[in-house]
């Protein structure tokens, strides 16, 4: 008879009988699930842990930026196992918007919290939880006019830093229009704003923008430019160069962060630009035609004037003769 095999087996079914144990005297967590869709087409999900109570604590989970289109309700986040165990209920949306959804997320998030309100009772505590465009959509909540106060913001990495965000990607958009001039050229979109791709141009599968797999194929001049997709071997010189000189412009040492932020400038901010929902083809940089008499006036109102669409044009058209130069 084998002596260690029969001590493992033994040493095995002592521990599964310690593990049951444990299992059966823990007491079991009954979460009530509920999801629907709005009349705005938003989907939302919440979720209840077995106590809870009107009064109690609600998280409100903000997802990040995606162009993936909603499929069924939305997650409720990253911590949402945790959340529960410590009492939290939480509901999340996932907004009418697509991209740059903050045009109506205040709005998405009023109807969330009415649903809430309705299917289960009403809330004690909000605390609104997202990281990134989620994050800034958290902050958005607490200083919203009209919404109910909350106990506090979670926002992780936030994208905060309000009009320097798109500034930013309009330079980096006009910067690989120098450095990459007669190495591999954007497509351009409908005048005045060349510079921004029409919405046909965007494919359906980007998602977050996070993964190279759906981006480089629609940024094949990227890759001709820089040779960003290809093996070391297949890099030139020339493409070096160009790949330093738009990592340096980016601040980033990352070639997969550089591909990112190339689609926030073109991708991203063509969405915004050019949606009918969002700023239909007005000029966001600058502020010529802006009537500030109502703070909440969308931009879309904006009234369109020569001016208006002359500055980024004027960018555009010199990036091109520097580059020539």
């Amino acid at each position: 008879m084998n002596v260690s095999l029969s001590l493992q087996k033994a040493y095995s079914l002592v521990l599964a009988m310690l593990l049951l144990a444990i299992l059966s005297a823990a007491p079991a967590r009954a979460d009530t699930q509920l999801s629907g869709q709005l009349p705005s087409g938003a989907t939302w999900r919440i979720a209840v842990p077995d106590g809870w109570q009107p009064g109690d604590a609600l998280v409100m989970y903000q997802h990040g930026f995606t162009f993936s289109p909603a499929v069924g309700p939305p997650s409720l986040g990253p911590l949402s196992d945790l959340m529960l165990e410590e009492g939290y209920a939480i509901a999340a949306t996932s907004f009418r918007q697509r991209g740059w959804a903050l045009f109506h997320a205040i709005d998405d998030n009023h109807d969330l919290l009415d649903v809430f309100t309705r299917e289960v009772g009403e809330p004690g505590q909000i605390v609104p939880f997202g990281g990134s465009m989620g994050g800034l959509v958290a902050l958005k909540l607490a200083e919203a006019p009209g919404f109910p106060p909350v106990h506090g913001a979670y926002a992780l990495c936030p994208a905060a830093a309000g009009s320097r965000l798109w500034d930013h990607a309009i330079d980096l958009r006009l910067a690989f229009d120098v450095v990459c001039n007669g190495a591999g050229s954007l497509p351009t979109g409908d005048e005045p704003l060349p510079w921004a791709f029409n919405l046909d141009m965007i494919p359906d599968n980007l998602g977050d923008l996070e993964s190279p797999a759906p981006l480089l194929p629609a940024l094949i001049a990227l890759g001709r430019c820089t040779g960003i997709g290809l093996p070391p071997a297949l890099r030139n010189g020339a493409m070096l160069r160009r790949l330093a000189k738009l990592m340096d412009f980016a601040d980033t040492t990352s070639e997969h962060f550089l591909v990112t932020n190339i689609a926030y400038a073109t991708f991203a901010l063509s969405d915004v630009v050019r949606a009918p929902d969002k700023l239909d083809a007005h000029n966001p940089f600058t502020t010529a035609g802006v009537t500030y008499g109502d703070a909440r006036s969308r931009p879309a109102r904006r009234a369109e004037t020569a001016l208006a669409v002359e500055l980024p044009r004027r960018r555009w058209r010199c990036a091109h003769r520097v580059a020539a130069d």
